[in-house]
């Protein structure tokens, strides 16, 4: 039997080695790659789909589903497990919309010249809050919302504010300090 690496010639020259370091295994690459590769083959116009979803409901019904068969007893490639279905979970679905989904559909109506945001930010309205190291944190000191889009505001505070020590330019660091002294 002859491979497809032999019959078409392939070779390994620019092809990016998979890491599967410090993962557990629903993260593995070739999972995620799976995954994928059955939400493309599910939507033939994926990205049509994506942009004309009007609510969150209708983004869950483009991610949802299964892998292949094959996946359902396998990580890896070489290797065979124990039997189970992989889907993305919910959690995974809500960071893939906020974190790429969301600035698409954003991207996509400013560069069409779409002047109403509002469709895009009730989406990511709708989405439970984060949880992270940086917005646990900023939960530790103050309730300070409960949509992805509060903690997407937190992470853009702390890395334009926080982390470069501008705190006296901030409202919220200036009021801390203002209170303290």
């Amino acid at each position: 039997m002859i491979s497809l690496k032999h019959k078409f010639s392939l070779s390994r020259e620019g092809v990016i080695p998979v890491h599967f370091f410090r993962l557990r295994p629903p993260n593995f690459p070739t999972i995620r790659l799976a995954q994928l590769a059955g939400v493309y083959s599910r939507r033939s116009n994926l990205f049509s789909s994506i942009i004309e979803a009007q609510s969150l409901e209708q983004l869950y019904a483009i991610f949802e589903g299964a892998t292949s068969s094959f996946w359902n007893t396998h990580y890896t490639f070489e290797k065979s497990s124990k039997s189970s279905s992989k889907t993305l979970t919910k959690a995974f679905i809500n960071l893939l919309i906020i974190n790429t989904i969301v600035p698409i559909k954003f991207a996509f109506h400013k560069f069409n010249r779409y002047s109403n945001p509002d469709n895009v930010l009730a989406i990511i309205r709708n989405i439970p809050m984060e949880h992270n190291s940086i917005v646990d944190k900023f939960h530790s000191l103050y309730a300070f919302g409960k949509t992805a889009l509060d903690s997407q505001a937190l992470i853009q505070l702390k890395h334009m504010y926080c982390s470069k020590n501008k705190c006296l330019q901030c409202a919220i660091g200036s009021a801390i300090l203002n209170r303290n002294s």
